[in-house]
C-alpha cells in the first residue's frame, strides 16, 4: 500500500461524454487514470461520489 502524497490525484481526469446525435450511447462520465480508464452512467457517477464523499 503508498500512503497518500497529495500529487497523484492531480492525475486523474473527469471528462464527460456526451450523447451522439443518434442517442444510441447515453452520456457517461470518465475518470481517467494514470493506469485504467473508469466509464459510469450519471447512476453510477453519484453512487461512486457519495461513496468517495462519505469517507
Amino acid at each position: 500500500m503508498t500512503n497518500y502524497d497529495g500529487k497523484w490525484i492531480d492525475s486523474f481526469e473527469v471528462v464527460v461524454i456526451h450523447e451522439n446525435k443518434h442517442k444510441r450511447i447515453p452520456s457517461r462520465v470518465m475518470l481517467r487514470t494514470p493506469c485504467i480508464d473508469y466509464c459510469f452512467n450519471k447512476e453510477q457517477w453519484m453512487e461512486f461520489k457519495e461513496k468517495v464523499n462519505s469517507v
